[in-house]
């Protein structure tokens, strides 16, 4: 491993674990773009929640430029290798990366129990499930993405809140009011929750947020919020 990534491990936890996780995410871009995906990743999850992001198998993020309106994408473990993410490399340190972060994470991390904070995917490689369940996927990784980046920073493109505003400005103003809503703050270089508070944040706040009324109308007329209550429903009846 180059040298000039040793100095990203995350301060709490050992050198081995540090070395091994690292080891684990195979960067496909350069020094300086691998040291800003490590730092994305050691600011924004705590240090078991990094070991789970590699438990079920080993990560490849690839840096090259998308397609104009793609900042990022999460494919899985689509050739039964590894887990991969594509990133443009100039989303790298953006919101729209840690949200494809979090995805895998809500995939494969078992400590994720709850309904909220959990994929609903049939398998654990690749995102599979019904499509009653993708706005309500999609949604709470939004919120969760609010919760977690830091040090945080106004998008540039409102994403999934334009589908739930009348227009781009009242977009922006409702992702700045989640973002309060979650972590108390949304001035520029604040920062964001990890691990428990984080998932908690979004457990405790999500039905009151913005992004909770999300519809994906090409999939299904329910909205994210919708879906929770029939599923805690469900579960209540069971």
């Amino acid at each position: 491993m180059d040298e000039r990534y040793r100095e990203f491990g995350n301060k709490d936890i050992s050198d081995t674990d540090a070395s091994d996780i690292r080891d684990r995410i195979d960067v496909v871009g350069t020094p300086e773009q691998a040291i800003k995906i490590y730092g994305v990743i050691e600011r924004t999850f705590t240090n078991e929640e990094q070991k789970a992001l590699v438990e079920k198998g080993n990560m490849k993020i690839i840096v090259r430029e998308i397609e104009k309106n793609i900042a990022a994408i999460y494919l899985g473990k689509s050739d039964g290798g590894s887990y991969k993410i594509i990133v443009d490399p100039r989303c790298i340190e953006s919101e729209l990366f840690l949200h494809e972060l979090i995805h895998h994470s809500r995939m494969v991390d078992d400590d994720r129990q709850d309904i909220l904070i959990r994929s609903r995917s049939e398998s654990d490689s690749v995102i599979m499930m019904h499509k009653d369940d993708r706005s309500l996927e999609e949604a709470a990784t939004v919120l969760e993405t609010l919760a977690r980046h830091s040090p945080y920073k106004d998008p540039k493109v409102p994403s999934y809140h334009n589908r739930v505003a009348a227009s781009k400005e009242e977009a922006f103003v409702k992702i700045k009011e989640d973002r309060e809503l979650v972590t108390g703050t949304a001035e520029e270089g604040s920062e964001g929750l990890k691990g428990k508070e984080a998932k908690d944040a979004v457990t405790k706040n999500f039905k009151d947020s913005h992004i909770s009324d999300l519809v994906i109308k090409e999939l299904s007329p329910k909205t994210a919020k919708d879906r929770l209550n029939e599923l805690e429903s469900k579960d209540e009846q069971n």
